[in-house]
């Protein structure tokens, strides 16, 4: 997803405020989703960086979009939570705003 490389360079950068107005933008959200969608970005951005908790990787990612279309959020949490090692509260707010990213 060619939005959330550029998201993630202006991230890097510094540049959260542009980042949220850009992504408000090209994703046609309100403030509050573009923030919360940028808030997860930048969290897996640092999860990343922390050996032992490990991103996400693009089947995890698939897997979980395929389960919540389904209507399957208990296991989209589980999955969250086995793949990362969060806690229930982590990986229920991560997959809360995954759930508003794909309705919008």
């Amino acid at each position: 997803m060619e939005l959330a490389a550029g998201i993630r360079d202006m991230l890097e950068e510094g540049r959260k405020d542009e980042a949220v107005e850009v992504y408000q933008k090209f994703a046609g959200v309100d403030l509050y989703t573009a923030k919360d969608a940028v808030d997860e970005i930048e969290r897996t951005m640092r999860l990343a960086d922390q050996p032992g908790n490990p991103a996400l990787s693009a089947a995890d990612e698939t897997e979980l979009r395929d389960l919540l279309a389904r209507g399957n959020t208990i296991g989209a949490v589980k999955l969250y939570r086995e793949r990362t090692g969060l806690g229930l509260k982590e990986s229920k707010d991560a997959v809360d705003t995954l759930a508003r990213q794909l309705k919008s």
